[in-house]
């Protein structure tokens, strides 16, 4: 590859074109000759074994640079340095890795490769407690080049790893191994490595990266929604927890106190139309949601802890009754008194034997009655009035729909 066109600020020597972005970086310099020197040009980014056409500038007197007057106007030079290109968390062609990859709410797969020098760096998760993992990392370096590669940082780090470059200068392998376990318990972890290359008993320090990794409870993979967000809000309200009950009740207790989410249940100052607020994406990206997108927002966020949460559907028992009417003082998600309290019907949730109302933040209730004498003020009938609840005796169904 060429890149023309460089320029030269004390010995930083850049390549802005948009064949090769990589920053070269001169060093070692030593005087052969009177107006002769050597050195040796390092690059950090995802440059690989080349050539590149550089020419040489003093940009103080705006003519070629002085300490290079007895060079040639072009000067061919290869890259020395080997860089970490691409890493990747999980492998298509590798299952087995106890990883789920997160979605945006567009329900675009967060693919491999999750980091990628100078394009991605996308999140990852991982089981707790699932041991010590692997990962494919990809290098470009010198043709044919063999060395050891290693780093240091977050989880202990990589283990040492002999390698050798193909004659593209090209190494790929899904058999890095991360030094530390997995940890034990839910969280949110920022891992940044330092890579080395160890080459005669020298070890010199190459590119960073950084990733962040997400800790849930259990498998996910019948967690058919995983939205990056979801992880971020059960791992982080979950943080350090081990126990399953632990973990329910710290996302729980999270969504009773309305506004952990800045999201709202029928949000007084915008209406939701008609085809809308049933999903979780609703909840994340339009910050507005009926019952039924908080149920299924609330389903996603245990989901992606690999815990499973049933979902309720209530309607009024017919007949006599259409409808149902909530409390007109009771809070929704976003600590805001919703701008309707009549519905059709209703959507709620089942954990343990016991039920949650997303929407409001109430429970646990032992039973459904329980519930219908804590939220219920009346109800509609099928010839149009309205009547109050009748307290301890059930005036609505429900069913587990899944």
């Amino acid at each position: 590859r060429y890149a023309k066109g460089h320029t030269v600020t004390a010995a930083t020597i850049e390549a802005p074109t948009e064949d090769d972005k990589a920053r070269l970086y001169a060093g070692n310099f030593e005087q052969l000759l009177n107006g002769y020197y050597k050195f040796d040009l390092y690059a950090t980014a995802t440059a690989s074994e080349g050539q590149y056409k550089i020419r040489f500038y003093d940009h103080t007197n705006a003519k070629l640079w002085q300490t290079m007057r007895a060079l040639p106007y072009d000067l061919t030079v290869y890259v020395k340095d080997i860089v970490v290109v691409t890493i990747s968390f999980l492998d298509s062609a590798t299952p087995g890795l106890a990883i789920k990859i997160p979605q945006y709410p567009n329900n675009i797969t967060i693919s491999s490769p999750e980091w990628w020098n100078g394009v991605r760096n996308n999140s990852s998760a991982y089981v707790k407690n699932t041991g010590t993992k692997q990962i494919k990392v990809k290098l470009c370096g010198p043709a044919n080049y063999s060395c050891n590669v290693s780093a240091t940082g977050g989880w202990g780090g990589i283990n040492n790893k002999s390698i050798t470059f193909d004659s593209q200068g090209v190494y790929t392998s899904d058999s890095f191994t991360i030094s530390s376990i997995v940890p034990t318990v839910v969280c949110t972890n920022n891992v940044g490595w330092q890579w080395k290359v160890t080459k005669d008993g020298s070890t010199r320090n190459i590119n960073q990266t950084s990733h962040k990794i997400y800790i849930v409870y259990a498998d996910n993979s019948n967690c058919t929604t995983r939205y990056e967000q979801l992880y971020e809000f059960g791992c982080g309200w979950a943080n350090n927890m081990s126990q399953e009950s632990q973990v329910y009740d710290a996302i729980w207790g999270n969504m009773a106190s309305l506004n952990a989410t800045s999201s709202f249940y029928y949000n007084p100052d915008k209406t939701i139309p008609d085809n809308e607020g049933f999903e979780t994406r609703d909840v994340l990206i339009k910050k507005n949601a009926r019952c039924g997108g908080w149920m299924e927002f609330f389903t996603a966020l245990l989901g992606v802890q690999g815990i499973t949460v049933n979902k309720v559907a209530v309607i009024p028992a017919t007949p006599p009754y259409i409808a149902l009417g909530v409390y007109e003082t009771i809070k929704g998600q976003g600590d805001v008194v919703p701008d309707q309290n009549r519905f059709a019907n209703h959507a709620m949730s089942r954990y343990n034997n016991e039920y949650y109302d997303p929407s409001y933040g109430t429970g646990p209730y032992d039973h459904m009655l329980e519930w219908e004498n804590a939220s219920i003020e009346e109800y509609k009938r099928n010839d149009g009035g309205w009547v109050p609840d009748t307290k301890n005796i059930s005036e609505v169904l429900y069913a587990i729909v899944q």
